[in-house]
């Protein structure tokens, strides 16, 4: 089966180069927690099987969908294309967990099923990976996308950070932003599993809680070049809780002050809370502005 996508492509069988090239590559896994993720879940999966590295597994974790994600997945032939479904509904943190725990590559990238990989991704990740072999997460900017892939905002994230950044600095450049400034970054597999579970009770910032903790085992490198999208949809888990995110978010930044390996201030926390609510505003006017425009669009059609 060939799966529709924004880099629609054949994929022909390999020739004998490929296949000793493939033998010297990393397995990287390209992991895809997903409930109901139609129909942006055909994107997420043709953007990882377009990618240009061959030692590549696509790992699609199911979690009771009820949409047609589960049928349409099960109609994949790709080899590279491995299912998991869960035997009951389970909550984000837990399918997060359980997807990124099967995981068997090297290298980890975590696709929501919302999102997509632009051209080149694992390959550019992998590449710094191999130049740094400290770090443990390696991340780009992202463009903000909408339901229908047209870029919104371009080049976003990595504010504050350099080339490689600590713990310490990726924690003070969060709170400096009021934001997750690392985005969705390439992960070194066995710190990410050092790491394991996803915490519940950072449900909206559960991405960034557990790099955090996955930089006590080394760095984060940033690389130049856009190499992903995050969609912004109505339907999307973010567009819903825009206040939800900035109370989480200041939580867990006040929760860092414990650690005194970070030697965060009281007005590194309240500055860091200050951030967030700058940041709740502006994306609940961005969301209203996109839900506007949705709008506007489906009377046009009906006109």
């Amino acid at each position: 089966m060939q799966v529709d996508g924004p880099h629609r492509q054949e994929h022909s069988g390999r020739s004998e180069f490929a296949m000793i090239h493939q033998s010297r590559q990393p397995l990287v896994s390209i992991v895809i927690p997903v409930h109901n993720g139609m129909p942006f879940i055909r994107v997420a999966v043709q953007s990882a099987l377009d990618q240009d590295y061959e030692n590549l597994e696509v790992l699609v974790m199911e979690n009771m969908s009820d949409d047609g994600t589960a049928e349409w997945l099960s109609e994949i032939t790709d080899p590279r294309v491995r299912v998991v479904s869960q035997d009951d509904l389970v909550s984000v943190d837990r399918n997060f967990t359980d997807a990124v725990a099967t995981a068997t590559g090297e290298f980890l990238r975590i696709l929501c099923a919302d999102d997509f990989l632009r051209p080149g991704a694992v390959a550019a990740h992998v590449g710094a990976f191999e130049r740094y072999p400290d770090a443990v997460l390696v991340s780009s900017v992202r463009d903000i996308c909408d339901e229908r892939g047209k870029t919104l905002i371009k080049a976003r994230g990595l504010d504050g950070l350099d080339t490689v950044s600590t713990r310490e600095e990726v924690v003070r450049a969060c709170g400096e932003y009021g934001t997750n400034v690392i985005g969705e970054p390439f992960c070194r597999t066995s710190a990410v599993h050092a790491e394991l579970p996803f915490s519940p009770e950072a449900r909206f910032v559960l991405d960034l809680e557990l790099y955090v903790r996955v930089l006590r085992h080394g760095t984060l490198v940033t690389i130049p070049g856009t190499y992903s999208a995050f969609r912004v949809s109505e339907s999307g888990y973010s567009a819903g809780a825009p206040n939800s995110q900035a109370a989480h978010f200041t939580s867990w930044f006040s929760s860092l002050s414990a650690d005194p390996s970070l030697d965060l201030t009281a007005d590194e926390v309240r500055y860091a809370a200050k951030q967030a609510r700058k940041n709740q505003n502006a994306r609940s006017v961005f969301y209203r502005y996109v839900q506007a425009r949705n709008r506007a669009r489906q009377l046009m059609r009906r006109s």
